[in-house]
């Protein structure tokens, strides 16, 4: 056995896992997001994001946002940009959201492996790359994508500013990708302001003096940047409070279900989020700390000497980024409460990333405790911030192992979330395609009508068929003498309504129970 380990293809297969292994991770990461990408599926939100891009020019488009939308431009400019160079289709659109996506691997290839080491890297790639959640915000046709990217580029300027390692640049990419936030979603305005301002409180609270000055100037410059949106920004914030579609606050449970990357995800992301940045504060504060007795290592607990000077950067920036969730799940409930409900789960998306990076300085910093830290840096012991030194190697193959242990769970739910995700949109997509090709290219004379489906007469219909009619009604209720007629019934036709169809001189043909994008409904084609 021992001559097969020191064979040569063992130590060259060995070799190879050591140094291109998290690469070929990421670049199947990335290979099972972009395979997604050529469906025709979307539903009514996506569906209005393409109309909204549609037969007009820039001008254009932001009068549709002014008049028909609730949300920041920058967005739809950024899928205008694609659709004009390759064409306005849904899998072009899918790949504009996959872009931002690919940034966000890249970053972790480049920039996380290089600060924080490949394992939390490689933490980040599986969760945003395979859980339910990040999976279908990388495809979706809206900003989510896009504003991930943004904030996670913040988060990691943020990160560096507290660190004190930063120059004058991170804080101008911290100002200028929190205003492409905020230009993109309004919880990214949300999200990138407090993350701003934290940062800045931060950062003087640790250096004093005339640190404050960074912190204003790129505060001022902020708004500076957004004032010419705070005219819209006024009018759709006040049409919210006049008219909105939710009509309950939702519980925290349902927010998290975003925040923690999937229902299934949390499981694991929780208490790797939760009770490992409990775990650093306890330890770097001096609530814990190892003690040997006797040549035996033990946990010790403790009320003396509790100390904030020894905290290091990974638990500052923990801090830090908690802050920001904590205060912009706040200032939702505190709106929810004054305006409107605005406890959206998938508003909580923008916040991911932070989350993520949360999770990324806790498993830099447990496995620094473990003396196990893989990547470019390695384990200093001459640093007076690390609590625990290299004299408790005893503790380095738990920590391994309860790392490598987290890792193969996340890993797995991300395997099966995909895999989940995945047969759902092969299954929309072939029903889709289904009905489509029964509807063919309809002449400008073909009416459809649909009723009890939400979003199809609004969004959906239209976004297919934009040179149609789209009613909101029964068949028998529209008024003009139709030739053909497609309907989409959210339950079976009304007898009445066949019998007045049929004495109308229709023939019908019906399609029970398919799925038109996201939406199961009964089809109906009526025809002289």
């Amino acid at each position: 056995m021992q001559t097969f380990l020191q064979s040569k293809p063992i130590k060259l297969l060995n070799t190879f896992l050591q140094k291109y292994a998290f690469y070929f991770f990421a670049l199947t990461v990335i290979i099972l997001n972009y395979s997604l990408a050529f469906d025709n599926v979307v539903w009514g939100d996506e569906a209005f994001s393409g109309t909204v891009i549609r037969n007009t020019n820039l001008q254009g488009i932001f009068e549709r946002i002014y008049y028909w939308d609730s949300h920041p431009p920058l967005y739809y400019y950024w899928l205008r940009l694609w659709a004009d160079i390759f064409g306005y289709s849904t899998p072009v659109y899918h790949f504009s959201s996959l872009v931002p996506f690919t940034v966000g691997i890249l970053m972790a290839v480049t920039l996380l492996r290089k600060k924080f080491g490949q394992i939390p890297a490689a933490f980040f790639i599986a969760i945003s790359g395979l859980s339910a959640i990040c999976t279908e915000y990388n495809l979706e046709i809206r900003m989510y994508a896009l504003v991930f990217m943004e904030l996670l580029i913040c988060a990691y300027n943020a990160y560096r500013i507290i660190e004190n390692s930063a120059r004058k640049y991170h804080w101008i990419l911290l100002t200028l990708f929190g205003v492409a936030a905020a230009y993109t979603h309004y919880f990214g305005l949300v999200t990138s302001s407090i993350l701003l301002f934290v940062t800045a409180l931060f950062f003087f609270i640790r250096n004093k003096k005339k640190s404050w000055l960074y912190g204003c100037i790129s505060i001022l410059s902020y708004i500076l940047l957004y004032a010419p949106w705070l005219f819209v920004f006024y009018r759709q914030s006040s049409n919210v409070s006049s008219s909105w579609w939710l009509n309950e606050i939702s519980p925290v449970s349902v927010l998290t279900e975003v925040l923690f990357c999937g229902r299934n995800m949390r499981i694991i992301i929780i208490p790797l989020t939760i009770l490992l940045s409990l775990l650093i504060f306890l330890t770097e504060s001096g609530f814990i700390y190892l003690k040997d007795k006797n040549n035996k290592k033990r946990i010790a607990f403790t009320l003396k000497k509790v100390s904030c000077h020894n905290w290091s950067d990974e638990l500052r920036g923990i801090l830090l980024f908690w802050c920001v969730i904590i205060l912009t799940i706040s200032a939702t409930y505190i709106a929810s409460y004054l305006i409107n409900p605005l406890t959206v789960s998938r508003y909580m998306y923008p916040l991911v990333p932070i989350t993520l990076f949360i999770l990324i300085l806790n498993i830099r910093q447990i496995l620094s405790y473990g003396n196990v830290l893989w990547g470019n840096e390695k384990y200093n012991t001459t640093d007076k911030k690390t609590v625990l030194h290299k004299e408790n190697k005893i503790w380095t193959r738990y920590v391994f192992c309860f790392v490598c242990v987290a890792f193969i769970i996340v890993l797995t739910i991300g395997l099966f979330d995909y895999k989940y995700y995945r047969s759902i949109s092969k299954t929309q997509n072939a029903q889709t395609e289904f009905l489509l090709k029964q509807i063919g290219e309809p002449s400008e004379e073909v009416v459809f009508t649909s009723i009890d489906v939400p979003h199809l007469s609004w969004t959906v219909l239209p976004y297919y068929f934009p040179d149609n009619k789209v009613y909101s009604c029964m068949p028998d209720e529209i008024q003009e003498d139709a030739g053909e007629i497609w309907t989409f019934l959210g339950h079976d036709i009304p007898a009445d309504t066949l019998q007045t169809m049929e004495s109308k001189g229709y023939s019908m043909d019906e399609y029970k129970t398919v799925l038109m994008c996201k939406y199961s409904c009964n089809v109906y084609h009526f025809y002289k």
